[in-house]
């Protein structure tokens, strides 16, 4: 479960929360990650993440019995103080193929931070939206997009490698009625490839609208998506999982929508994922904290259920 599932509570209270739930990992929603009082990442807030998994269960340590976080969301939005906008602009997203060098440049060197952080809080994969989320207009605008999501995990890999990290790359949707850069999984697979390093790799963001079986961004694209899990094969190293209604990225949970699971779970198995089942639901949290617990807990429970139940 990503932690903003909780997300109308303090951070070290999220973590609390989730393992009152009987959850025993989670990704760490970008929003937990970043230092709500500088808005910027850091060490000691890093620290202060590790220490709440590891009291929340009174583990010594969050490796050892406590709620452990082998996931990451790389902030959505760009942590840079000169981006400033009223209300939400499609600008304020962070952009490694941002047409500004210089924001290319500092969403980079922020990409950088949270990889070093990582030892700091047991992460193992860091999940990143590619470049190019507004789309293109021409072949050579999209073989730009390309070359520079190349260019910036080509930078970041090492990196991420020195701290024991992956960088997993979500399948995207649409942005104000584009198709983003990663919409279409073969552009992913070729990226990753491109790059050369088992340090990236893919996300599977599962469950907004269209045919079933299907997944978030992927089922708005309307794609067939155990036949994408199987052609993403070794390089899948991420979920965030969730249904819908057949319309919308309505962010629900399995079996709260359209999506027939059974395919989705035996794909998984079948090129050997052993990562997190990662629920990302905020469709699911839009409501007061009793109820939110309650759905915590039931999502638990489905999870074990459905994950026995599928997996051969």
């Amino acid at each position: 479960m990503w932690t903003n599932m909780f997300h109308c509570v303090p951070t070290k209270q999220q973590v609390e929360e989730l393992v009152a739930a009987g959850f025993e990992h989670a990704e760490l929603a970008c929003e937990t990650i970043v230092n709500p009082e500088t808005k910027r990442l850091s060490r000691p807030h890093a620290e202060r993440l590790r220490k709440s998994g590891a009291e929340a269960l009174r583990a010594p340590r969050c490796d050892a019995l406590g709620l452990k976080t082998p996931q990451v969301h790389y902030p959505i939005c760009t942590l840079n103080p000169d981006v400033k906008y009223p209300k939400f602009n499609p600008d304020m997203l962070t952009e490694f193929a941002h047409v500004s060098e210089a924001r290319r440049e500092y969403d980079l060197r922020c990409a950088e931070e949270l990889l070093e952080l990582c030892p700091v809080c047991g992460i193992e994969v860091m999940v990143a939206h590619p470049g190019g989320l507004m789309g293109w207009d021409s072949d050579e605008e999209l073989e730009r997009i390309h070359r520079l999501n190349v260019e910036a995990m080509r930078r970041l890999a090492p990196v991420a490698a020195r701290h024991g990290a992956i960088i997993a790359l979500e399948n995207m949707g649409r942005v104000g009625g584009r198709a983003s850069y990663g919409a279409d999984f073969g552009q992913i697979i070729r990226l990753v490839d491109e790059v050369g390093s088992e340090h990236v790799g893919i996300c599977l963001e599962h469950g907004a609208a269209g045919a079933a079986p299907c997944t978030s961004h992927a089922n708005c694209m309307k794609l067939d998506i155990p036949a994408a899990i199987r052609r993403c094969g070794h390089r899948l190293v991420a979920t965030h999982m969730s249904d819908n209604l057949g319309a919308h990225d309505d962010h629900l949970m399995p079996y709260g929508g359209r999506i027939n699971w059974a395919p989705v779970v035996n794909a998984l198995c079948e090129v050997g994922y052993a990562r997190l089942f990662n629920l990302e639901i905020p469709g699911e949290n839009r409501c007061p904290i009793e109820i939110i617990r309650l759905k915590a807990r039931y999502a638990r429970e489905l999870l074990a259920r459905m994950l026995s139940a599928l997996c051969p």
